[in-house]
């Protein structure tokens, strides 16, 4: 990304209330009778945001406008008064704000040798500091104290350095811990934003550490918030990795219960808590617990969004579960659904959403039009998910693609069937995702279009539902796909009629 990507996404992130601040700021530095960054300022502002940035379009505007002589260096002057109106019409303070106030108040009792006051100021630090899980930053004022005990009464040294260093000793045995399971996390975590619900080797060998790992099976909560955070969320994957549903949801509510029960925790990761709560929803999906998810959405809900870009978070998951929870409550979706979609939300929030909601959104929207025999709208949105040029939640494309063979079947393009299949099963082969269940269902499957009688076609259909049993779902990447037996069952029930 080069800098004038950056100042075009700077200029585009901004609320309209952010856009006045800037406005005055840059009233205050008036070159003659003519403010160029404000005019740069509204070059930017003015372009299209849908489309993303355009030199060519920009440059023509710059000549409209007779500015951008020495526009390298006026951008990044630009970019920089933007930075200083955003820091300098904060409304709220941050705990690094309230952590670097301490540092500026250490030094100036340094300066003036007020001792007393400093060591209160280093404590009331320190006590702020683990309030908030910065173990870091405890680090830094444990030096401080360190340095402030050697300048004072020589007869209590050896007892104040004797606890410092216990505290310091506590600290990193605290951060060494946390340092090892979040790894762990980020891994899993990695492998299935990637990955999906696939169990891929890696995240086996993962698995296989954390087992003979003594910290993740002695662990016990109560230590540290985000000590405790971590091992919740590792014990998430670990609970996926086993299959086992509820453990899965009991651990997502355990992460929510966490920072109700750390309120401050909440105002601080705003964002976090919310993602949290979505997750915990998703995981209440698993086992259809349809009941949980008004109460789970209203905590989301009952945290507004400051900015534009947490308002995008929001409206991305709130979104999806609500359409979700539709779908699977006897309400259809209908084709006004997804025209809100597109153009009320996406549009306007497409550099907030992240790839993965995105392409689960759409998944979604593909379902349902495909549950009620939309087949050309739900074959678009499975191009569409599977042209996208992302890593990311494979499972989804798995299924976009392993669809597509269903609806060509509906729409009577058998040729095209045999075309795609052939490159469903090089895809599979590639990535290595059919198992035994997947190649017998497929080859079923292959057969189907090209019955040539009803009592032909009705034993295929009879053989493809049984090969959808139940026990066979953890296992096989085609059944998992959720759209097998909606799609078999009206068809088997049509043929029995048929047959009486």
């Amino acid at each position: 990304m080069n800098r004038s990507d950056d100042v075009f996404l700077l200029i585009k992130s901004l609320s309209s209330s952010e856009k006045r601040a800037f406005k005055i700021t840059a009233s205050r530095h008036v070159i003659g009778t003519k403010n160029k960054y404000e005019d740069l300022f509204d070059l930017y502002d003015e372009l299209p945001d849908a489309e993303g940035y355009d030199e060519t379009l920009f440059k023509k505007k710059l000549v409209q406008k007779g500015i951008g002589k020495h526009l390298a260096a006026d951008r990044q002057y630009l970019k920089d008064l933007v930075l200083l109106s955003l820091r300098s019409t904060k409304s709220e303070r941050s705990v690094t704000d309230n952590i670097c106030e301490f540092l500026e108040y250490d030094e100036i009792f340094r300066n003036k040798r007020l001792n007393s006051m400093r060591r209160k100021n280093i404590q009331k630090a320190k006590d702020y500091c683990l309030t908030y899980n910065r173990f870091q930053e405890v680090l830094i004022f444990l030096e401080r104290d360190y340095q402030l005990s050697m300048e004072m009464n020589q007869d209590e040294l050896q007892s104040m350095v004797a606890k410092i260093e216990e505290e310091r000793k506590n600290i990193y045995a605290l951060l060494q811990d946390l340092q090892s399971l979040t790894a762990y996390h980020r891994v899993l975590f990695q492998h299935m934003r990637v990955n999906g619900q696939y169990i891929r080797k890696e995240q086996a060998t993962v698995i296989a550490k954390l087992e003979a790992d003594p910290l993740f099976m002695q662990f016990k909560p109560g230590r540290a918030f985000s000590l405790d955070l971590a091992y919740y969320r590792i014990m998430q994957f670990y609970a996926l990795h086993q299959s086992d549903n509820e453990a899965y949801y009991d651990y997502h509510k355990k992460v929510v219960e966490l920072y109700e029960a750390f309120p401050h925790m909440i105002e601080t990761n705003r964002i976090d808590f919310k993602i949290a709560v979505y997750n915990t929803v998703n995981a209440a999906f698993r086992l259809l617990r349809l009941e949980d998810f008004p109460a789970l959405l209203d905590k989301a809900k009952a945290i507004p969004a400051k900015d534009l870009n947490e308002e995008g978070e929001d409206w991305q998951n709130i979104n999806f579960y609500e359409m979700l929870h539709k779908m699977n409550t006897g309400k259809s979706l209908e084709v006004s659904d997804q025209e809100a979609f597109y153009n009320k939300g996406f549009k306007k929030y497409k550099r907030k959403v992240n790839m993965a909601r995105l392409r689960a959104m759409m998944h979604n929207l593909m379902i349902a039009h495909f549950l009620v025999a939309r087949w050309e709208l739900a074959m678009d949105l499975a191009n569409e998910i599977i042209l996208q040029k992302t890593e990311v939640r494979q499972d989804l494309a798995f299924n976009a693609r392993f669809l597509q063979l269903i609806l060509l079947i509906e729409l009577g393009a058998t040729e095209s069937f045999q075309h795609y299949t052939r490159n469903f099963e090089r895809f599979c082969k590639v990535n290595n995702l059919l198992l035994e269940d997947d190649a017998a269902f497929l080859k079923l499957l292959k057969i189907y279009p090209f019955c040539t009688g009803e009592k032909e076609r009705q034993e295929v259909l009879l053989a493809m539902y049984q090969r959808s049993d139940d026990d066979k779902v953890s296992t096989s990447a085609i059944l998992r796909s959720g759209v097998v037996r909606p799609w078999l069952t009206p068809k088997l029930k049509a043929s029995n009629l048929n047959k009486a």
